[in-house]
């Protein structure tokens, strides 16, 4: 049984992790045994030293995603859309470059990252109420990554056609549609998807580590381009608020006043899993809007510029918490706290980093040499005395403070399953991410024999090219 102390030592925890690092500020927020815990620590903007308090609103990134699926499950209930209906069903004007895949995505390919599409394309249309339509008209340029429905990869830009598609099916925009359909019916008082909004809050900042001082300081930009609202670039939410959203799930779709918000149905559909995911860097399959590092938890993550944050939920033990930070480095208060809680009280494990096995697997590196690509990066794979060297370079088209567009070093790669290396060197310190390896890569289209098609890097596929 988990303690009984468990979580009412939760600010001293939030504490003492955040003290621990260099970090700007952050809060959490935990629902166990039917009671909602919360705290906060640092501050949300090191140069006004505002103290962060339970009800401060942090960027929450990439958690947005989970709440637009909930957003078009609300629809799904409604009878107004289908999941495997193709989107140009209700977005006649989508397409991609490829005719064939513009006629195959599904609404439910976008919602489980199964789309094919180039995921991280990050369009800067200007800030106008038809900012999404403009991104959806830029898709028509994006290339596959592979066949609808044949693989996962993390996609971004599938989540933004996904808030087109509320738009057109509502006749509001995103923004409207997540209030009226999600925000207000939930009861979540301190979240907005406008930055104009978040004045009126007590709002958290994003930073990044100065080099000089290792010394947090605020970013240089505080928006992800507005078009891509969807996929997590302007949402603001206390950790109070990502708990009311969270406890949804717990209860049969129910906000806590007893109002429904989504079917019994739908909040089963999002808890069950709907496709494997190659790299187990946090989820080991894909639900609709839901990564599932285990079989029994729930999670999605959020960063953006100087912002990172994580929510989980464990079903079976009605446990929920958040974690939302506002420094890069505060990935490690995130993960540190989040496992712990999880384990002290939910009594549930996350699956640990992989490390090279001491006996490694006997395997063809010519099978895996060679360059991959997709719109946000690009892998260079060499072998080098009868091992795999590998670098990375961002292609990103969004500029983030402290992430060098140059070509990483060349660093090894260690067998430690079929087609799974992990890296054996570490390379010079980030600060502003506060960790210094290049992550663990998994190859696809190697199992004949020949060469692979595709190798995976933190949930996203990019493809071989000549």
């Amino acid at each position: 049984m988990p303690p009984a102390s468990c979580p009412s030592n939760l600010q001293a925890l939030l504490d003492e992790h955040v003290a621990g690092g260099e970090q700007a500020g952050a809060v959490a927020a935990v629902l166990h045994a039917g009671k909602v815990y919360e705290a906060a620590s640092g501050s949300i903007n090191v140069s006004t030293q505002v103290e962060a308090t339970a009800d401060s609103i942090f960027m929450i990134g990439s958690i947005t995603k989970v709440l637009n699926a909930a957003l078009v499950m609300t629809l799904v209930d409604d009878g107004a859309v289908e999941l495997d209906a193709p989107v140009r069903r209700y977005l006649p004007e989508f397409r991609v470059a490829d005719a064939e895949a513009t006629e195959a995505i599904t609404v439910r390919h976008l919602l489980c990252h199964t789309s094919g599409m180039q995921g991280d394309f990050f369009f800067a249309a200007d800030r106008a109420e038809d900012t999404i339509a403009n991104y959806l008209a830029a898709c028509a340029e994006l290339t596959q990554l592979h066949a609808p429905g044949e693989m996962y990869s993390y996609c971004n830009s599938g989540t933004v056609v996904a808030g087109g598609l509320v738009e057109r099916v509502t006749g509001q925009s995103w923004h409207e549609a997540m209030r009226n359909r999600l925000l207000e019916p939930l009861d979540m008082a301190h979240s907005t998807t406008l930055p104009e909004d978040a004045i009126r809050f007590r709002a958290a900042v994003g930073h990044t580590l100065d080099p000089e001082t290792s010394k947090p300081k605020i970013c240089s930009d505080v928006y992800l381009p507005f078009s891509v609202a969807p996929a997590g670039g302007t949402m603001h939410a206390s950790a109070g608020d990502m708990i009311r959203f969270a406890a949804m799930f717990l209860n049969g779709g129910r906000a806590a006043s007893g109002r429904r918000v989504l079917s019994e149905t739908s909040v089963e559909a999002m808890r069950t899993r709907q496709i494997k995911v190659p790299h187990p860097s946090n989820s080991m399959w894909w639900s609709i809007g839901w990564g599932m590092p285990t079989p029994s938890v729930l999670a999605h993550r959020g960063s953006g510029h100087g912002v990172y944050s994580v929510l989980h939920l464990a079903p079976d033990r009605r446990f929920a918490l958040a974690v939302l930070t506002n420094c890069y480095s505060g990935i490690a208060v995130a993960e540190s706290l989040s496992a712990q809680l999880l384990k002290e009280c939910a009594d549930v494990s996350l699956p640990a980093p992989p490390k090279p096995p001491r006996q490694q697997p006997d395997v063809k590196i010519s099978k895996y040499t060679g360059r991959y690509e997709n719109i946000g990066g690009r892998w260079e794979f060499i072998e080098d005395e009868g091992k795999l060297l590998g670098s990375y370079t961002i292609t990103l088209g969004v500029d983030v403070d402290g992430y060098s567009r140059e070509p990483s070093p060349f660093v090894a790669y260690s067998p430690y399953a079929p087609d799974y290396f992990v890296p054996v060197q570490t390379l010079p310190e980030e600060p502003q991410r506060g960790v210094g390896a290049l992550p663990p890569v998994i190859f696809a289209g190697a199992e004949s024999g020949g060469a692979a098609s595709h190798v995976f890097m933190e949930r996203r596929a990019f493809r071989r090219v000549a």
